[in-house]
């Protein structure tokens, strides 16, 4: 596309890929409310994608371009739309519960925005699936569906890979800081995220149970495994963190 082709340039230009984005009003429109939301703190309101590419760098707007659009529509919308939808809502809102837990455990953060898509981004295997096997992938919703079984274990044994692995590959193929692909990779098993990034995998494995529990009327820990929990060193801090969640949801 137009601009991804100025960005893979050697000295990109900030004006010529706002101009390009702004041409696009639904993504200029969408890049804008995420950058004036809570998860990025700007101290002023950001008017325009120029304004924003000055003080946040293109690396920051190239990522924003690339989570905007990866939920752009799907086919077969009668099926997937509302799938879709519980998909960012459920990421959204997990971006806001972890935001908060890295801020409680004073985790310091590589670039404005990141625990945005962090959040966003944690779940980006399933639109991978849906945009390029449809039809194998409404299989394996419904089988999880029908059995009441996690959507991971159909994943695995249509694709022999989970939403979890394919995302964290695709973020690494489109730059995305590491802390971002290792909260795609491991959101469900951050015992084997690696140990410097395993507290802040765990926070994102939390982040998103406690927002599944919450977002059916539960409580934060609902969901929760104790055993694994324990096993990475946060048992002492469930309480704080369910807390943490409920105020956050």
């Amino acid at each position: 596309t137009e601009i991804n082709h100025e960005l893979e340039q050697p000295t990109p230009s900030p004006s010529k890929i706002a101009a390009i984005i702004e041409k696009d009003l639904g993504m200029s429109a969408k890049i804008l409310h995420l950058l004036n939301s809570s998860f990025f703190g700007m101290p002023q309101r950001v008017q325009s994608i120029e304004h924003a590419s000055s003080f946040l760098g293109l690396h920051v707007i190239k990522s924003l371009v690339q989570a905007v659009g990866v939920f752009s529509p799907v086919e077969d919308n009668s099926f997937f739309q509302p799938f879709l939808a519980d998909v960012i809502t459920h990421s959204m809102r997990t971006g806001r519960i972890f935001e908060q837990i890295l801020t409680y455990e004073k985790i310091p953060l590589q670039t404005p925005g990141e625990t945005l898509f962090a959040g966003l981004l944690h779940d980006i295997g399933k639109l991978i699936f849906i945009k390029n096997f449809p039809v194998e992938y409404k299989f394996a919703v419904k089988a999880s569906q029908n059995n009441n079984t996690p959507i991971s274990e159909s994943e695995l044994k249509m694709f022999k890979c989970t939403h979890s692995e394919a995302g964290a590959y695709l973020l690494g193929i489109w730059g995305f800081q590491t802390a971002v692909i290792m909260a795609a990779a491991f959101h469900h098993n951050p015992l084997a995220a690696p140990e410097s990034h395993r507290l802040y995998c765990t926070a994102m494995y939390f982040a998103n149970k406690a927002e599944c529990s919450l977002s059916t009327g539960g409580k934060a820990a609902d969901y929760m495994d104790s055993e694994l929990l324990e096993r990475a060193g946060v048992k002492s801090r469930i309480q704080t963190w369910s807390e943490i969640a409920e105020r956050s949801a």
